[in-house]
């Protein structure tokens, strides 16, 4: 059953989150100044922290979307005058607070590798930097809906995607760069056709393994080149829809942090249905796990969000007659709410 964190939580991942976002930008803004700018990015306004590095060309930090409540935690920024150190010991103390009181944390391993992506400049939050799909991102979700899953879903795998078309901002390293840094053994899983480039890095003898994902049409199943990740990854069908909208969260273990893009809750949702209907027959586990993890989003989101659902249901089935069919096909393999198989049979 999923269940609803308490308002306690719910307030301490509110404050956590806020002082990572100012973190990112209190560290550069008291060595180099820096300014606050508004750019659009995809025809939408955000707001970027941007400041000089030392030798370097200009760097942007994500802020969020230009709106009020971006402009309120400004002017919380401008305001701080705490010491970096300070500052870091309570954003590790809130997120151990939120754990605590049932918030979702992650093992060091997988999160080692998530914030190598995110301190090479690969997986920051922002329009254009990669997203953490897959199972971990689902397992977060449940932190940013305010809820805790029946059961966090254990995986090995860490889904990391990126649109093939966008690269704000070029990253220090590239993907298979970062994975080398960490010094953990990552090595190339090779493809079935051996002329292609990995998209996949596993630790001999281990089970966790790193998949690069990017947009496609479903028409291509060969690797292609993505500028963000400076490497190849494997192109997905139905995946810009799922890039389209993004959220910023906190990704913590006992020890560490790091901010890191999820997707919209519901375009994970959404995305999951469909992928479940295209998955090879080898892969039915998979569409099972799918299909659930769609389930419970769905559950939360219809409730909290009616209007947002149908508005993203209304624009998935606007990419074509087959999206329909296989939403349709997907809702009869699981116990769907009955307002999100309202607006489908409707």
């Amino acid at each position: 059953m999923i269940q609803e964190l308490s308002l306690t939580a719910q307030t301490l991942y509110a404050e956590l989150l806020d002082q990572v976002l100012a973190l990112g930008v209190a560290e550069p803004m008291s060595r180099t100044g820096g300014s606050f700018i508004r750019k659009v990015v995809k025809n939408k306004p955000y707001v970027y922290f941007q400041f000089r590095e030392l030798g370097r060309a200009y760097r942007q930090v994500f802020i969020g979307p230009d709106n009020e409540k971006t402009q309120a935690l400004i002017d919380r920024i401008k305001e701080r005058n705490e010491s970096l150190a300070e500052q870091e010991a309570r954003i590790m103390d809130l997120a151990r607070a939120f754990n605590a009181a049932g918030g979702y944390g992650m093992d060091h391993t997988s999160l080692k590798v998530i914030k190598g992506f995110a301190d090479a400049g690969i997986m920051r939050p922002g329009v254009g930097q990669a997203t953490l799909v897959g199972t971990y991102a689902y397992n977060l979700l449940g932190n940013v809906l305010g809820v805790t899953w029946p059961s966090n879903m254990r995986t090995q795998d860490i889904d990391v995607a990126a649109d093939i078309h966008i690269a704000v901002e070029k990253p220090d390293l590239t993907a298979p760069e970062a994975l080398d840094q960490l010094r953990m053994g990552f090595l190339p899983v090779p493809q079935l056709r051996h002329d292609n480039p990995s998209t996949s890095f596993k630790i001999r003898g281990k089970q966790l393994t790193v998949d690069l994902l990017t947009t496609g049409s479903g028409k291509n199943e060969n690797p292609v080149k993505v500028p963000l990740f400076q490497s190849e990854a494997m192109p997905l069908q139905y995946m810009s829809f799922l890039l389209e909208v993004t959220v910023p969260t906190v990704a913590f273990d006992r020890k560490h942090i790091a901010l890191v893009n999820v997707p919209d809750p519901i375009r994970f949702a959404i995305h999951k249905l469909l992928v479940s209907q295209i998955r090879p027959m080898a892969f039915r586990a998979k569409a099972a796990k799918d299909i659930a993890q769609a389930s419970t989003i769905l559950e939360v989101c219809t409730d909290q969000s009616p209007d947002l659902v149908r508005d993203a249901l209304d624009e998935a089935i606007a990419m074509g007659s087959k999206v329909e069919r296989y939403l349709v096909n997907a809702c009869r393999k699981a116990d769907m709410p009955d307002e999100f198989m309202a607006m489908i049979e409707g």
